[in-house]
């Protein structure tokens, strides 16, 4: 019995000698300068969320910084369509958060997140008098003379309806 405690004792200890001599000295960051904005994982340099490449490969760029501006556009629903403008500002919660100003052309504000050139518009509850109404929906930016944005979203309170913002960036 003390012979199988005895290798099983040198069995571990022999693997966590070979498990803290084959790491460190080969650490594929070691040398590599990722910058601002980045991080190094297993020797390459990938961006921080809501930042891209800029032309020279650094993440400089804020993805979230194409989506900024007004958007003129038609919108087409379940019930009814409309032509109105919308207004993406920067949010100050996060960096791949934005603002999206007059949306179904009522002046209500949500909340969106950016990733790449997609939009996120998570369930969020709007009271509007005595009603309250759930706003989420989805997002595309195409990049382009001059840019675009494509806007899913559904509402669902009394009435519910469900909406295409097709919008012109100004």
């Amino acid at each position: 019995m003390k012979k199988l405690q005895i290798l099983f004792l040198a069995f571990i200890l022999g693997s966590v000698a070979v498990t803290f001599t084959s790491c460190g000295s080969d650490d594929p960051c070691k040398d590599v300068d990722c910058g601002t904005n980045e991080d190094c994982f297993e020797g390459d340099c990938i961006c921080n969320v809501g930042y891209e490449q800029d032309a020279n490969g650094k993440c400089t760029v804020e993805q979230r910084a194409k989506f900024i501006g007004t958007y003129t556009g038609s919108e087409t629903c379940t019930t009814g369509s409309d032509n109105y403008t919308i207004n993406i500002t920067t949010s100050s919660s996060a960096i791949d958060k934005v603002i999206i100003s007059n949306v179904y052309n009522q002046g209500i504000t949500l909340t969106g997140t950016v990733n790449k050139t997609a939009l996120t518009i998570p369930a969020q509850t709007i009271t509007i008098g005595a009603l309250t109404y759930t706003f989420q929906g989805t997002g595309t930016y195409t990049a382009g003379t001059p840019p675009t944005i494509l806007v899913d979203y559904s509402i669902q309170g009394n009435p519910s309806n469900a909406c295409k913002f097709n919008g012109t960036k100004q």
